[in-house]
């Protein structure tokens, strides 16, 4: 949508790194390289994430890191999707969930270990890295529950959200909303849908635009 992708844009205008949660295969490579930013993949899926590496191969700037994103380290039961495991998750599909016309289903699971985002980086790790995007299929929270203080380095945010319940046991858009807005950020526009992306920027950041004017 082109207010998505303004807003977007606006965002990575003013960051100097991106930290990407929920990579799958690195869809959105290409862009980061056009504008620059060196970026930090994190996918949890094993299958998914040797496709991932193999497609950022060529972007000098990109670096990918294998690990399942929750708020504490514990084993955690895996789905995986039937649509090349995008829409693959810690949660299995809600009974309700608004993709049944297109036939998603979950087609197998797997025991996978979790790490907390705080184990496996440093807040000096992380310093470049300031516009965070979390596309992790209903986990969002976990993983920022699971970042702690690195949090603090985040100075935007590029969020997945669900405003009914897509995955049996996801986070909703108001409980997601809330913890952010506890640490500092204020909403920049979210898309009304039943399930669609978020922007969040910390308030004290300084603000393009673009985004001012909404």
């Amino acid at each position: 949508m082109p207010e998505n992708k303004e807003i977007s844009n606006a965002l990575l205008a003013n960051s100097t790194g991106v930290l990407h949660l929920g990579a799958h295969i690195g869809q959105e490579a290409a862009e980061y390289s056009r504008t620059g930013h060196s970026v930090i993949w994190v996918e949890g899926d094993p299958r998914t994430f040797r496709k991932l590496r193999r497609n950022i191969s060529k972007f000098p700037n990109q670096i990918a890191v294998k690990a399942l994103l929750d708020e504490r380290e514990r084993d955690v039961r895996f789905w995986r999707a039937n649509n090349s495991g995008a829409s693959s998750s810690v949660f299995p599909l809600a009974q309700n969930h608004g993709y049944k016309s297109i036939g998603l289903a979950m087609v197998g699971s797997r025991k996978i270990r979790s790490a907390r985002l705080d184990q496996l980086f440093s807040e000096s790790q992380l310093s470049h890295f300031n516009h965070w995007v979390l596309d992790l299929q209903g986990s969002e929270l976990r993983a920022l529950r699971g970042a702690g203080e690195l949090l603090s380095v985040a100075s935007s945010l590029e969020v997945e959200i669900s405003r009914e319940p897509q995955y049996d046991g996801g986070v909703l858009y108001p409980e997601l909303r809330d913890f952010l807005m506890e640490r500092g950020f204020r909403e920049i526009w979210a898309e009304p849908y039943f399930h669609g992306i978020a922007f969040f920027e910390r308030r004290s950041a300084a603000q393009t635009q673009v985004v001012t004017n909404r």
